[in-house]
């Protein structure tokens, strides 16, 4: 997801471009550590997570996926790291959708996902695809019917 602009240098990542709250925060801290941030130029995963309150280890923990972040330390990472009050609603989706474990729910996360102008511009068609992607009957229903001897009728599909 990290792009470079046109002196090559690193761009700042942006969160409607994430699918996965992990993926960013991995961006945003090698953004942090070139130094082409606003913070300081000593910037270390070390730093950040004293300034997060939490252990390096903690913090290695989530952004690897062996942890999931918690509420408390999503709110004081959504002020360390200057996002506008539309990203920071957004981050805590990413987190619910990475937390999730049913696909009702992750339907319903990505539902309201799609109501920011951002994430629409980038992603135009992504919630009506997870959905399809699972209900299995669409999906099987589809790949029978590519079979050469498929027939249009339940009987047949059953």
């Amino acid at each position: 997801m990290q792009t470079k602009d046109k002196d090559n240098k690193m761009s700042k990542p942006q969160v409607f471009a994430y699918h996965d709250y992990r993926l960013f925060l991995k961006d945003w801290l090698a953004f942090q550590k070139v130094g082409q941030s606003t913070l300081s130029s000593n910037f270390s995963m070390g730093s950040f997570a004293k300034e997060l309150g939490v252990s390096l280890g903690y913090l290695s923990m989530v952004v690897n996926g062996k942890r999931h972040l918690s509420h408390k330390i999503l709110i004081k990472l959504k002020s360390v790291i200057s996002l506008t009050a539309n990203e920071q609603s957004f981050l805590e989706l990413l987190v619910e959708l990475g937390t999730s474990t049913q696909a009702r729910e992750k339907n319903h996360i990505l539902q309201k996902m799609r109501r920011f102008k951002a994430y629409k511009e980038q992603f135009p068609k992504e919630a009506e695809v997870h959905q399809y992607m699972t209900g299995w009957l669409n999906v099987a229903i589809r790949e029978m019917a590519a079979l050469p001897d498929f027939k249009p009728n339940a009987e047949w599909i059953r």
